[in-house]
């Protein structure tokens, strides 16, 4: 896996650009149609989802960069979590 990450600082990095493996990145992805779809509803059911949870709350990442994208009805939200 090669997540693409952007730090708080507003730089981006790869996983692969330093050296991580499966095991020092994790990424949650969420999308929905209708009314439903919201940054909120992504993070209501990564939280009540064991797996996704389990990456979001996993101390060993220390970076997370986060997205959320609406066409019309369509939203799709991403969370990537690396360790530098």
């Amino acid at each position: 896996m090669t997540a693409v990450l952007v730090l708080e600082d507003g730089k981006v990095f790869r996983g692969e650009a330093f050296g991580a493996t499966g095991e020092t990145l994790g990424e949650v992805v969420f999308w929905s149609v209708g009314p439903g779809g919201t940054p909120a509803a992504a993070v209501s059911w990564w939280m009540n989802s064991p797996g996704h949870r389990a990456i979001i709350t996993n101390c060993q990442f220390t970076e997370a960069g986060f997205s959320a994208v609406r066409d019309g009805a369509k939203m799709t939200a991403a969370g990537d979590f690396g360790k530098k």
